[in-house]
């Protein structure tokens, strides 16, 4: 027995058993493990296959505006478990097949829609894989190279610089006008016929004559020395009437006639002297009078010289002031024409330096006169009749000239105001007649605004709720902001800038290209415009709710038919009014630029451009093609549709258009499209039995339960 231990016989064979038992175990957890993953693998595969068939049964009324989603999450579940049966029941026939048979946890599957349609970002990124391979975008901005490539632009944009030009010039030379006007009409007041000058110089020939006639009378007498004289002649009054009382006294007491006759004659002398002495003084008196009224006169005369010098000096202050105002946006005038490349800038009229200077100079040599005048009347050296007598004469001569210069200066200057204010109203008629005819066209173009039968109106009560549904939806807090409806009964001139103003969105909106080009694109193709009579599209835009009128409300989002079609109506006019108002400026053979006004020259464009402009809206809401410019190298033709395409592309920009595209979808589908998911998980649990030593796949985790691998597989996939 101890030999048996100690022997080494066997050995070899137990080590090889060892080896053996290790050997085999190790591929006991092979093959299962090898199990496991070719059950991992079908399993998915079968996920994949099971989950691809669900997204094959989309919504059939979405799928004909190109978009894809699932019709319920009911309908998906049937026919994911619908598939994943017969796949894995198809992938357990076979001898290799049950190596790795599976088993399905009848109760474990499950599936979930997940994102919505009405999301945004997703809703936008199906309509861009629908519309890139529906329309390339060679093809959709091929509309709008002739605005770039063709120099349609840069014509455009030439002529609502012209315009801005032209407002800019006509401000300046209303403004320089209205000074001049100014100018004037003072100058009038001053040495017009009715002038102050005039009436001035009637009033002085007056009062000078009438200091005249007063001067001769006092001549060299003063005041004084005619009291005095007064004062000793009452003197002599009082002593002869005292004497004359004496001899009346003795007269009475005389007893002889004789007596009596010579005191009664000496009586007799007294009182005729008295008499004269009193005539004396009553004359004197009078002649005090008249010198009181001399130097009141005097006084007056001279207080009136002042006063009306100072008037004078206020009126030509306030004249000098309008020229130099005048002078200065006339200054401003000449700089624009010289610095800036301005169409018929040469027969725009402006003033040389010299007319400004004769003004101010006429007018100030007219106050000097006056001035002359006045200096001459100076009362400290009138203090006699004779003082003035001497220079009677040369205030009249003075008086004459400055009126005589007036008139002179007037009759030569109003030949030149009067004509420069008849080419004003001239050239404001010229203007207004050109408003009128152009307001006139705006009248007839707003009878083709719109073609709506206001049947529709409850259909847009639900847009506004389906809108308001998806702004939620998608937590859009802004504002609404809708494409202001344009007004064409304002006046030509804000027409004009209206259009200008769309000119210069396209010039601006040309310098990118957008993502957003797809969309505008889906809008005209998906759903119907005020003149689509037929189309082969899926989604039979003929036939929506809202007839013609539909990609007018994406773009302008008015709750009213009218609004949205005379907002579309009133921009393609616009545009063709900006085209052909271009293209009559722009003719060479017209002459209008030579009138010397660019408002006129623009306005009378404007008119003309109406007229052609009206004609082309005509042929584009009749379903019929216009050409877009004959400035253009080649004949290029578009139709309402395309117009309409060169709006969604200028507005584009506008985040609430996402909206109103699934709003009317939800209106023609009446499906809710938050509820239509886009994206799906599915989840399934599978096992697989173990064949050998369960516990070791534990140390791989695996979820063993029993002889059983769980294995739980989830999915996602999306449109």
């Amino acid at each position: 027995m101890r030999d048996l231990l100690r022997s080494n016989s066997g050995s070899v064979s137990i080590f090889f058993m060892i080896i053996f038992i290790g050997i085999f175990l190790f591929n006991t957890v092979l093959i299962d493990f090898a199990r496991i993953r070719i059950a991992d693998l079908q399993a998915e595969k079968i996920m994949r296959s099971s989950i691809r068939s669900v997204l094959s049964s989309y919504d059939n009324q979405l799928q004909s505006y190109g978009l894809y989603a699932l019709t319920s999450e009911k309908d998906a579940l049937k026919i994911f478990q619908e598939v994943y049966k017969k796949n894995l029941s198809f992938s357990n026939v076979g001898d290799t097949t049950h190596l790795s048979t599976l088993v399905l946890n009848q109760d474990s599957i499950k599936i979930s829609g997940i994102d919505s349609l009405a999301n945004e970002g997703i809703f936008q990124q199906q309509i861009l894989e629908e519309m890139k391979y529906r329309a390339p975008i060679e093809f959709m901005l091929s509309v709008l190279e002739p605005f770039q490539k063709e120099g349609l632009s840069d014509d455009l944009k030439g002529t609502s610089t012209f315009l801005k030009q032209a407002e800019d010039i006509e401000k300046l030379i209303v403004n320089r006008e209205e000074h001049l006007d100014s100018v004037w009409t003072q100058i009038q007041q001053i040495i017009g016929t009715s002038g102050v000058i005039r009436k001035y110089y009637h009033y002085y020939d007056q009062q000078f004559n009438k200091i005249n006639d007063l001067a001769g009378e006092i001549g060299l007498k003063q005041v004084d020395e005619i009291r005095q004289e007064i004062k000793n002649l009452q003197q002599g009054v009082d002593y002869n009437q005292q004497k004359m009382d004496d001899l009346n006294e003795k007269k009475e007491k005389s007893e002889t006639e004789a007596e009596k006759a010579i005191l009664q004659t000496k009586i007799n002398n007294l009182e005729k002297s008295i008499n004269e002495i009193k005539d004396r003084i009553s004359d004197l008196e009078t002649l005090v009078k008249k010198i009181k009224q001399y130097v009141e006169t005097i006084l007056i005369t001279e207080l009136q010289l002042d006063k009306d010098y100072i008037q004078l000096l206020d009126a030509q202050t306030w004249i000098n002031s309008n020229i130099q105002k005048a002078q200065k946006v006339n200054d401003e005038l000449v700089d624009k024409l010289e610095n800036e490349k301005i169409m018929g800038a040469e027969y725009i009229s402006t003033y040389d330096q010299t007319y400004f200077r004769k003004l101010e100079s006429e007018i100030g040599v007219i106050i000097s006169l006056f001035s002359g005048m006045k200096s001459q009347f100076d009362s400290t050296k009138l203090l006699t009749g004779s003082d003035y007598i001497i220079r009677h004469q040369k205030l009249l001569d003075a008086n004459e000239r400055m009126l005589n210069y007036g008139s002179e200066f007037y009759n030569t200057q109003s030949i030149i105001e009067n004509k420069r204010m008849d080419n004003n109203d001239k050239m404001k008629d010229r203007q207004d007649e050109q408003r009128q005819k152009t307001e006139s066209e705006l009248k007839q173009v707003t009878k083709l605004l719109h073609s709506c039968n206001g049947t529709e109106q409850p259909a847009y009560g639900k847009l506004e709720g389906f809108k308001e549904k998806y702004d939620q939806f998608n937590q859009n807090n802004a504002i609404e902001t809708l494409n202001s409806s344009i007004d064409l009964k304002n006046g030509a001139e804000d027409v004009g800038k209206q259009a200008m103003s769309i000119v210069n969105k396209i010039s601006a909106a040309l310098l990118s290209v957008r993502d957003e080009v797809y969309m505008n694109e889906f809008a005209l193709t998906k759903f119907n415009y005020r003149t689509l009579e037929d189309s082969n599209e899926l989604s039979a835009p003929q036939h929506h709710t809202l007839f013609n009128q539909e990609v007018e409300y994406i773009l302008y989002g008015f709750n009213h038919c009218e609004l949205n079609q005379s907002s579309a109506f009133s921009e393609v006019f616009l545009l063709r009014l900006a085209i052909r108002t271009m293209e009559a400026l722009s003719d060479p053979e017209q002459s209008i630029l030579k009138v010397g006004s660019p408002l006129l020259s623009f306005l009378w464009a404007l008119a003309e451009g109406a007229s052609a402009a009206y004609n082309d809206m005509e042929k584009l809401i009749s379903g019929e093609e216009v050409n877009l410019s004959k400035k253009l190298s080649r004949s290029i033709r578009l139709d309402y549709k395309d117009y309409l395409r060169v709006f969604l592309f200028l507005h584009s920009n506008n985040s609430n258009m996402l909206s109103r595209l699934l709003s009317l979808i939800e209106l023609n589908t009446e499906q809710d499209l938050t509820l239509k998911h886009v994206s799906v998980e599915a989840s399934v649990e599978t096992s697989i039995r173990l064949w050998f030593i369960p516990r070791t796949m534990e140390m791989f985790n695996r979820d063993v339960q029993g002889d059983e691998v769980i294995m739980n597989k989830t999915i996602f996939l999306s449109y």
